[in-house]
């Protein structure tokens, strides 16, 4: 669905989808007495549904915001055996398959002089925990994360270029980007990266 309205400065859109899979592979870590070995495991029944909003408005005096909302329930519908004999993964969510993602923007330009606008923008995006193993262990689980970003600066459209400054993940978030376990059965994680500050300088020609 997609529409628009009040003078085409509201863009709704909207999906919804439904999938279900037979003889679903799963390639996964699996611990064993002698450490982690990768298999390739037939898991049976796999449904994946879900559903996605995005709004875009266009406001008076130059400002866009835009915001999107996507829900996901990705279970396992069987999988026996999964986490090897007896070991039953049915019900189990997804690998990499957060179930509530959702993301606010905030965008202003104003001219100044000739072509020379200043502009700002801000974003804020947040992920809900996610898995990378079937196993749904708290060993391969994914932080949940709410990350801010935001930039300043100033553009010309018309002599190519433009000078920001930045600074993402402002609120300093801590999250593991990644969990799971190595081959010889050490914990381990990637964390997301911490807050930045930086310029951003672009020339185009």
């Amino acid at each position: 669905f997609k529409t628009m309205l009040f003078d085409q400065r509201l863009r709704l859109a909207a999906s919804a989808f439904i999938a279900k899979y037979s003889d679903f592979q799963v390639s996964q870590f699996v611990p064993t007495d002698v450490g982690t070995v990768i298999t390739l495991t037939n898991a049976g029944k796999v449904t994946t549904k879900g559903v996605e909003v995005e709004a875009t408005a266009l406001l008076p005096i130059n400002f866009t915001v835009t915001a999107n909302v996507g829900y996901v329930h990705a279970i396992f519908d069987s999988f026996a055996d999964g986490g090897g004999p007896g070991i039953d993964y049915t019900g189990n969510v997804l690998p990499y398959a957060p179930r509530l993602k959702e993301s606010l923007a905030v965008d202003y330009h104003h001219p100044l002089f000739g072509s020379v606008e200043f502009e700002f923008h801000a974003d804020y995006a947040h992920t809900d925990s996610s898995f990378s193993n079937p196993s749904n262990s708290p060993l391969y689980e994914a932080d949940a994360r709410g990350i801010t970003n935001l930039r300043v600066g100033l553009a010309s459209a018309s002599s190519g270029w433009s000078a920001y400054l930045f600074a993402r993940n402002l609120t300093n978030a801590v999250y593991a980007d990644y969990r799971d376990v190595s081959f010889i059965g050490v914990e381990r994680a990637a964390y997301g990266p911490p807050r930045m500050y930086g310029l951003e300088m672009r020339y185009k020609f």
